[in-house]
């Protein structure tokens, strides 16, 4: 198991290792965009581990509050 520092990952433990040493992970960014009403909003986006620029992939948002969600 890791842990995303930035853009890079810190090992924290050796739990799934097996599994994982064939996983290739992709870049990890931090997104802002404004939503229609002009809300500001922050994303994490994680790219495919074969990762090319013009391809087309799926998209899927886990849309959550987070630390400043109100409620």
């Amino acid at each position: 198991m890791a842990l995303a520092r930035q853009v890079k990952l810190q090992l924290i433990t050796h739990e799934g290792d097996d599994t994982l040493a064939n996983v290739k992970l992709g870049e990890v960014r931090v997104v802002n965009w404004t939503a229609k009403d002009g809300t500001k909003l922050e994303g994490i986006l994680t790219l495919p581990g074969d990762y090319q620029a013009g391809k087309r992939y799926p998209f899927l948002v886990l849309p959550h509050g987070g630390p400043e969600g109100k409620r």
